[in-house]
């Protein structure tokens, strides 16, 4: 547990001298909207679950970064 809490610290430093913390979880929003519509629109059998699958999983980590950042 000690290793993600690392990882967490070194984000939020990273984003807070930058001063673009209040974007990250939208830019994530917006790539899973992206890779939705592409899944949607390519209507490939070989692509269009691994765009499904980027999709969830930025779903869960806008929440998750907006929390952590505190935006």
């Amino acid at each position: 547990m000690q290793k993600n809490h690392h990882y967490s610290a070194m984000i939020l430093y990273f984003c807070q001298n930058l001063h673009v913390n209040k974007y990250i979880p939208s830019i994530i929003t917006l790539t899973g909207l992206f890779c939705g519509f592409m899944a949607i629109a390519r209507a490939d059998y070989a692509i269009s679950p691994l765009l499904i699958i980027i999709s969830f999983v930025c779903d869960g980590l806008d929440g998750f970064v907006a929390r952590l950042l505190n935006t």
